[in-house]
């Protein structure tokens, strides 16, 4: 298993609201804890573009395959996730190799919380991405195509040196 950026929890302020929501979500009504995601957040989430990827003139590529608006409604889904591995997933207990792709400065993802839990994997092998040009979405031709032959390499060597592929 590959992981690029995985989240496991969101960084502060997002995850105050996924602390405050996450049993009325659970447990009320979809159409309950719809209103009340929707009074608290508003009813539609917009995805700016990253300063470097309207500079290095990729704004069309990113609208193409990327969605810019959202329903904030969608977010339930995130968090009943969420609370589905918080609760429920035994990290020492897998057994799959798992090389993971995580960066210290992601904005989305909590990476203290992904390390912890990650490091409790039998066989894992964690790369620290210090320096790309998108903290979050950390390789991909649009966003971070300055990583993508190095973790396209590290993960060739991953699965070769276990006997996959």
């Amino acid at each position: 298993m590959i992981l690029l950026s995985p989240a496991f929890a969101l960084r502060k302020p997002s995850r105050a609201a996924y602390t405050a929501l996450k049993w009325i979500v659970c447990l009320l009504p979809r159409a309950i804890s719809t209103a009340i995601i929707e009074a608290a957040a508003g009813k539609v989430h917009n995805v700016n573009c990253a300063p470097h990827i309207i500079r290095d003139g990729r704004e069309a590529a990113f609208s193409e395959v990327w969605t810019r608006t959202w329903p904030k409604k969608a977010g339930a889904h995130l968090i009943r996730l969420y609370l589905t591995i918080e609760l429920g997933v035994a990290f020492e207990a897998i057994t799959t190799p798992m090389l993971t792709f995580a960066c210290p400065r992601d904005d989305v993802a909590d990476f203290i919380v992904t390390e912890r839990n990650l490091r409790k994997v039998q066989d894992l092998v964690f790369e620290e991405v210090a320096e790309c040009s998108s903290v979050h979405v950390i390789t991909g031709a649009i966003c971070t195509p300055e990583t993508v032959d190095e973790f396209t390499e590290k993960g060739m060597t991953f699965l070769r040196d276990r006997g996959i592929g």
